[in-house]
């Protein structure tokens, strides 16, 4: 039996009478590998293979003129930062994200809605189509099966941001039963994989957690086994734009956190660490940033002969992966159409240096303020913000433009940015053994902080003082484990996760709160929004889907105005 893949449906209609944004047609995104010339290549399964990370930096014009949110899995990232209360966006009229932060207009029927659907199961097609090639062959060679590990990794890390992005969680606003009767609690997303048919994509209904982590999990299970193929290859084994063995344990790790399954998460997230320190293969090793990869440390001597010390933003900062110590990012390069189109790109919307892109016209990305001021005095992490900004206070300047340079977006935008650092694996740890040992989770967390992340200079921090977690309850030790993590991963779209696994308030109303007004909202436990809504045209072309919608939390809540 031939079998395809049917993903998307287009829109059948588009009319001012609607709230649909815009046309979405049914094409591919050219920076796609596509399977006709995938299969007039002799070098197919390589060509797809590196079509896996092409898909994380592609450019979806789809969405017309209110879709420059639409860059590959940046912009992912990017939506879920702003759904918490971590990320504040200067008010402007060029912030295209605005919607998520102001939980404007988020029904099934909305265009950006649809982005959020159809790039993800791109990514996913991608993945199938080698999946699919590698199967296809009799005698496959060691590329083939590294590349087979690849995509095994990336469906399944695609699958799992899916999960729990669509999961229904009940919250504040709406218990498990929609508007048409049906408990939709634990359901995720439907699963399409290389062999699904085309007659069978039309009554493929969301599976439950427990489907859907049996089916992320066997995926990782196959990574696991042929990965280590692509790891011992002299080409691809030291490419951190592709998933090696340390991301499966990464992935694993990140698994069963969601499942609550603490010590396999633990054990996971030590593996990962293990591997990532001593490299995969042919990789180089990675290890924790730190300051010096970051800052360059500027000594100035006073009048009265005393040694200042400040720490100026290095023009590499979260920008490149030369160093390896990424375990799997994301390279734009020169060539790329998110880069030519000068600001529909990483960073555009996250390097307000950069004087060519959103962030530097006004969309400048934030860190809350009173999250901010929780930083401990001698973490140097708090320098990647600037609170005293007159404009925008806390600005960040965390992720610079490429070489530093601020206006040539050619050079500029060729940045890369980070899917998984080993520093989430240290908190994924902390975390996990917190919830069965918190005196020991506690432990792991002060390490890591004073190990990684204080400034031990005499000169800064004469008193030697140390990093203490003051937690006494179990459940405070969690709180500040990940307080700790969303300061570690501001802007890498991670918090949004542990805030819905968690069951944690969003509060973005506080003293000193640098939101703007109509995007400050609280919550009680997790918010509505981040149960994201299928999109129509999924259920026109997919009967299994009718009826068993999320509700739609557009106007789910009332804004605090500011003082």
């Amino acid at each position: 039996m031939k079998k395809s893949i049917k993903l998307l449906t287009a829109l059948a209609f588009c009319s001012a009478a609607f709230t649909v944004t815009s046309c979405i047609e049914e094409t591919m995104p050219t920076d796609f590998v596509l399977q006709d010339e995938l299969d007039q290549s002799p070098n197919s399964v390589s060509g797809m293979l590196m079509a896996l990370p092409a898909s994380f930096n592609t450019l979806d014009a789809r969405t017309g003129n209110f879709g420059d949110y639409a860059i590959g899995y940046g912009g992912l990232m990017h939506i879920r930062d702003v759904e918490t209360e971590d990320m504040a966006i200067a008010f402007s009229d060029y912030d295209h994200f605005q919607p998520w932060e102001t939980l404007d207009e988020m029904g099934d029927n909305m265009a950006r809605t649809q982005w959020l659907w159809n790039y993800q199961y791109e990514v996913i097609l991608s993945a199938n189509k080698l999946i699919a090639a590698v199967k296809a062959k009799e005698e496959p060679s060691s590329l083939d099966l590294g590349a087979l590990g690849a995509a095994y990794a990336q469906r399944a890390a695609i699958y799992l941001d899916l999960a729990r992005e669509y999961e229904f969680l009940p919250n504040d606003k709406f218990s498990g039963t929609n508007s048409d009767g049906n408990n939709v609690t634990n359901l995720t997303v439907p699963i399409i994989t290389d062999e699904t048919t085309e007659e069978e994509t039309k009554n493929n209904p969301r599976v439950s957690r427990d489907v859907m982590a049996e089916f992320i999990e066997n995926d990782l299970d196959s990574a696991q086994k042929y990965i280590p193929y692509l790891d011992a290859n002299r080409t691809y084994g030291n490419d951190r734009t592709l998933p090696h063995l340390d991301v499966v344990y990464g992935l694993y790790a990140r698994l069963y956190m969601w499942l609550e399954k603490y010590q396999e998460a633990a054990m996971s997230a030590r593996n990962a660490i293990t591997l990532t320190e001593r490299g995969n293969g042919y990789a180089e090793a990675t290890s924790v940033t730190d300051l010096s990869d970051c800052f360059s440390t500027v000594v100035q001597v006073d009048e009265n002969g005393q040694e200042q010390v400040a720490y100026q933003i290095l023009p590499t900062s979260f920008n490149t992966m030369s160093s390896n110590k990424w375990m799997w990012g994301v390279q734009q390069t020169s060539e790329n159409s998110t880069v030519t189109s000068g600001i529909l790109n990483w960073t555009s919307w996250m390097s307000p240096e950069y004087s060519g892109g959103y962030a530097g016209a006004g969309a400048a990305p934030c860190i809350y303020l009173p999250l901010y001021n929780q930083i401990g005095s001698y973490d140097w992490r708090s320098l990647f913000w600037n609170s005293q900004d007159l404009v925008n206070p806390g600005v960040s300047q965390k992720f610079q433009p490429n070489e530093g340079n601020t206006s040539n977006a050619t050079v500029a935008c060729a940045a890369a940015y980070p899917l998984m650092r080993v520093e989430e694996m240290y908190f994924i740890e902390a975390e996990a053994i917190a919830h069965l040992s918190p005196d020991a989770g506690k432990k792991a967390l002060e390490d890591f902080i004073n190990n990684h992340r204080w400034i031990t200079d005499e000169r800064v921090n004469p008193r030697g003082e140390k990093y203490t977690c003051n937690a006494t309850s179990p459940d405070d030790v969690i709180r500040e484990i990940i307080f700790q993590k969303r300061i570690e991963l501001w802007g890498e779209g991670q918090t949004f996760f542990d805030i819905k696994r968690l069951n944690y308030s969003v509060d973005r109303t506080q003293d000193g709160s640098n939101f703007f007004d109509d995007a400050r909202f609280k919550t009680s436990g997790r918010p509505a929004w981040m149960n994201w809504v299928i999109v129509m045209t999924e259920q026109n072309s997919n009967n299994a889907l009718v009826g068993w919608n999320n509700p739609d939390p557009t106007g789910s809540y009332t804004p605090v105005a500011g003082n």
